[in-house]
């Protein structure tokens, strides 16, 4: 079954740098794969003209060990999926906070407080606290307007 599981989302990369990265260097800050091509060509000197829109951002200050004080703590993905199962899933995550939006298997959408549940074990989506349905309002609006500005866009 498609997931958007950490297991899944969360994958290591390596990036050496002669002179610029350390040894063992550990970001923890959000990335993503939009963010390796402005990365590479400032890495490469190349300047990205100002009228090319791109969805990712360099990762050279991260490398360098500095995060900018605007670096998104927030994070979006996107699931699509028609050879063996037919699957169209959208999730946004915070540090705190994960939902799963599967539009095409209704019922299947999922909520988790990461601070208390890291592992996305249990699943706050038909939960009626109070905090909980603000917290799924927040991430839903967000994930809604994220979805429909990449829809614009493609």
């Amino acid at each position: 079954r498609p997931n958007m599981y950490d297991l899944s989302l969360k994958t290591p990369g390596i990036i050496k740098w002669p002179g610029v990265t350390r040894a063992g260097m550990v970001i923890k800050d959000t990335t993503r794969s939009l963010d390796l091509f402005p990365t590479i060509l400032e890495m490469a000197g190349i300047e990205i003209p100002k009228d090319i829109p791109l969805r990712g951002r360099s990762l050279v200050p991260l490398l360098k060990g500095r995060t900018p004080s605007d670096w998104p703590r927030d994070f979006y993905a996107e699931y699509h999926m028609i050879n063996y199962v037919e699957a169209d899933m959208r999730c946004y995550r915070t540090p705190e906070w994960k939902l799963i939006r599967d539009f095409k298997n209704e019922g299947r959408d999922e909520l988790y407080y990461l601070a208390k549940d890291p592992k996305e074990s249990k699943n706050l989506i038909e939960d009626n606290d109070p905090d909980v349905r603000a917290a799924y309002q927040l991430l839903n609006t967000a994930l809604m307007e994220r979805k429909r500005t990449i829809e614009e866009k493609d």
